[in-house]
């Protein structure tokens, strides 16, 4: 009995041992882990910040679009927009469109050629529009641009960030959760935003985006 007591108190003690060393290692990933999200993101930032990289304009774009949509959808009837809303969406949208400052040839095509001149023009063209249904158009279909823009914008950013964050892989693998909740965070997209399963794995079967994977499916399935 005494010989049983004594090794179950060794067996006990060697599986402590075992999970001490467990945490410690797990204490010593986890600050590695960490350092590595940090280094994540001080690589990001300048390349978000960056209008020369392909990801960098891309972002830029999304981020336009994004305060573009958040102006258009302050009301459900886009009649509740004044004047000055509509033309900052414009005058927005012209200059996302141009990767710039606002040169007013981005809105080729949304606007008349006699509006196309200067921004005062677009002013002008946006203050002779009639309440109703004809301004109502005009504003959809600059908000139509506006979504069509950011998704490519999405597309290009997931097609380029593979080469920024692959050294970071293992933090997808190990800490999925606050490694898409950091991307969220810097208004990133990611290949887990919006997709379901089924989605992803065209995409990484057909070696294309999820945006471009789920426009296949639609098309083969019929729009489902």
């Amino acid at each position: 009995i005494q010989q049983k007591q004594f090794n179950a108190v060794m067996q006990q003690r060697r599986d402590e041992a075992t999970q001490d060393r467990k945490d410690r290692t797990s204490v010593v990933q986890d600050n590695k882990d960490n350092a590595d999200f940090e280094k994540m993101g001080k690589i990001l930032n300048p390349d978000l910040a960056s209008s020369r990289s392909p990801f960098g304009k891309s972002a830029l774009v999304r981020q336009q679009a994004e305060r573009l949509d958040a102006i258009g959808s302050q009301y459900d009837d886009q009649n509740g927009l004044d004047n000055r809303q509509i033309t900052e969406i414009a005058t927005g949208l012209n200059s996302m469109l141009s990767n710039g400052a606002s040169t007013v040839t981005g809105t080729h095509g949304l606007l008349p050629k006699t509006a196309s001149g200067s921004i005062a023009s677009i002013e002008e063209y946006i203050t002779g529009l009639p309440q109703g249904a004809q301004q109502k158009e005009f504003v959809q279909r600059l908000m139509d641009t506006v979504a069509r823009e950011k998704q490519v914008a999405n597309s290009q950013m997931l097609r380029t960030q593979s080469g920024i964050l692959g050294p970071f892989s293992h933090l997808k693998e190990r800490h999925p959760d606050k490694y898409y909740d950091t991307l969220r965070g810097m208004s990133i997209p990611t290949e887990a935003d919006g997709y379901t399963k089924d989605v992803m794995d065209y995409a990484k079967k057909w070696g294309k985006t999820p945006d471009e994977a789920l426009a296949i499916k639609k098309q083969r399935t019929g729009g489902q």
